[in-house]
């Protein structure tokens, strides 16, 4: 609920961007970032960086860069892309002074190209990278503890040991030692 209110909000973002900066905007999602493992959260952190240059001469092209960035992956994300773009192309309607807006979108996703992802049957609780960033923790729906490899996606160890559900996890910034608990 608070991604849908603030991060993925192009009201949200807007606000952001004209009454403070776009330094101010980019250091909230980085923010995020830090907290958040989320696919929403990095479209629109990468949307706003590449588009930076553009925002700071002019910050209302930012509806037209949410647009152009956003629109081809909306189909394949989450409702509230497709919300946040619909959004934009609202306020672009209601703006009364001359505006580009792009109606279609040629430019690739904003995605890096080494972002993956991790195929789990059994759907997952809690997750956790590593700081390596080379593999990531999960809980399973199932109550597993499960080490993956990101890049071959693969199942890499199962901890067993836990009576109860696991309701948190965390990793040591060496990775010698994970924390649950029940």
């Amino acid at each position: 609920r608070l991604k849908q209110l603030t991060i993925c909000n192009f009201d949200f973002l807007l606000a952001a961007v004209r009454t403070i900066s776009v330094s101010y905007l980019r250091s909230i999602l980085e923010h995020v970032r830090c907290y958040c493992l989320d696919r929403d959260v990095e479209l629109i952190y990468y949307t706003v960086r590449k588009s930076s240059d553009v925002l700071t001469r002019d910050t209302l092209q930012l509806a037209a860069q949410v647009i152009c960035w956003l629109r081809p992956v909306a189909d394949g994300s989450g409702n509230l892309i497709s919300r946040m773009i619909l959004a934009a192309m609202a306020w672009c309607d209601g703006y009364t002074d001359p505006l580009l807006v792009p109606l279609s979108g040629w430019l690739q996703p904003p995605l890096p190209l080494q972002i993956k992802s991790v195929i789990c049957s059994a759907g997952v609780g809690l997750i956790a990278p590593t700081p390596s960033a080379q593999h990531v923790v999960l809980v399973t729906l199932t109550g597993d503890i499960q080490l993956w490899h990101i890049m071959s996606n693969t199942l890499v160890h199962t901890f067993k040991g836990h009576s109860g559900p696991v309701l948190c996890l965390a990793i040591t910034r060496q990775s010698h030692f994970l924390f649950t608990g029940s």
